[in-house]
């Protein structure tokens, strides 16, 4: 339910920066201004006599007051000094950013022929961030369209299981065959078809059996090794299906605040745990 905001406007490090800095000349503009404006004032107020200041028509002195004169300057030093507003960077960058989505759009290397589409760029203050990628996430729920995601390698307790990639001769004498598939994807025939690794296989035979074992009522130790691999395979199969929940689900309660298991009741504790 956290997830249930609206979408977040994204920002570039670029554009972050600058609006910090912005942030900065407006403050430094405005501090300029108001000690113009104060000084001004101040020195009317320094002159008993109007007429000694300089610059001032002799006949509107007594249409000169130094507090209303200071307000007027504050404004003036406004819009002589907006110049510390770079509003033209602003444009500047608007106009590389078109340029850079232009050149996105035209990448004949960015080209689906099997669509025949191009790469579309929908967000105008984003591009600049494509060249500081370090990593990829990707997530495995089929949220993106027709989402192909196939295990090809892991690493569990930094020993690499990687995967062996047979041409088609070879897999098909093979009897351990994976495919992966999108959510909602149907199989093409450029699936990705390739051997499990034979020491990770033999790991998860191992466990297999154990999982059998435990059914009945025994129990097999497993090595560390087999433990650390079905720990890795554990947490990627409830990393995004467990929800962790405090307080058990009101349709298991009955009406004395038992919790309800297989016809059984047991009590719960004022913290909703057993």
């Amino acid at each position: 339910m956290l997830n249930n905001n609206g979408p977040r406007y994204k920002r570039s490090k670029l554009e972050r920066f600058m609006n910090r800095d912005i942030v900065w000349c407006i403050v430094i503009l405005l501090v300029l201004c108001s000690v113009g404006a104060i000084g001004c004032a101040m020195w009317l107020r320094s002159y008993e006599n109007r007429r000694e200041v300089i610059f001032i028509p002799y006949e509107q002195e007594n249409r000169y007051i130094p507090a209303v004169e200071g307000f007027i300057a504050f404004w003036t030093y406004i819009i002589i000094l907006q110049v510390m507003i770079p509003l033209s960077l602003y444009v500047s960058i608007e106009i590389i950013k078109l340029g850079q989505v232009f050149h996105i759009h035209e990448d004949i290397e960015l080209f689906d022929e099997r669509s025949n589409r191009r790469l579309e760029c929908r967000a105008l203050n984003i591009p600049e961030e494509l060249g500081q990628v370090q990593y990829i996430f990707s997530d495995k729920t089929g949220t993106l369209t027709e989402n192909h995601m196939v295990f090809r390698r892991c690493t569990i307790g930094g020993r690499d299981y990687n995967h062996h990639h047979p041409s088609v001769s070879e897999a098909e004498e093979n009897d351990i065959k994976i495919r992966s598939y999108g959510f909602g994807a149907k199989p093409s025939k450029d699936d990705t078809v390739f051997t499990l690794n034979p020491q990770l296989q033999r790991e998860l035979s191992n466990m297999e059996y154990q999982l059998r074992m435990d059914g009945g009522g025994q129990q097999l130790f497993l090595s560390p090794e087999s433990q650390r691999v079905q720990e890795f395979f554990l947490l990627m199969a409830t990393c995004n299906t467990v929800i962790v929940s405090k307080y058990p689900h009101k349709d298991l309660m009955n009406s004395s605040g038992l919790y309800l298991n297989n016809g059984g009741t047991h009590p719960m504790s004022p913290d909703g745990y057993r």
